[in-house]
């Protein structure tokens, strides 16, 4: 069984005796020991940043598009290799309701793991790409 069912309930009850309200709300705690909001926005362009600039020495251009207002986030690969035209989507991500949608991952890492990394708890990343029937068999979540 893992510590979290063994420990959870008696923690929150402690929690809730001393005055703390319990949320579902996904915090974090900093280094001055206060708590905030993970910014999905800037973890998602900052890590789609990361991966244009790891493609810089690609002889096609690595675009990267923002629509931070819909909450869309792509890379995409344009340009030409000798006589063969290049247009596709390395990383597409949505924020819905919440969640991140990872509707593309063309990387060898895995968006979703680099998420993880940076503190996204795995509830709140849903892998668009995979069949809505698969999703449940996956860590991360359905929908």
């Amino acid at each position: 069984m893992p510590a979290k069912d063994l420990f959870h309930n008696t923690v929150k009850t402690a929690l809730e005796k001393d005055g703390w309200t319990i949320t579902d709300e996904h915090l974090f705690i900093q280094g001055d020991c206060y708590m905030e909001r993970l910014n999905y926005k800037e973890i998602v362009q900052r890590i789609l940043e990361n991966h244009a600039k790891n493609r810089s020495n690609s002889q096609t251009e690595v675009k990267l598009i923002f629509d931070t207002e819909r909450d869309h986030y792509q890379v995409l690969n344009i340009g030409w290799q000798e006589l063969t035209r290049i247009f596709g989507c390395i990383i597409y991500v949505e924020i819905k309701d919440g969640k991140i949608w990872i509707e593309r991952d063309g990387t060898e890492i895995g968006v979703a793991n680099e998420l993880v990394e940076a503190g996204v708890p795995k509830q709140d990343i849903v892998l668009g790409f995979k069949a809505p029937y698969k999703r449940k068999f996956t860590e991360f979540a359905a929908s």
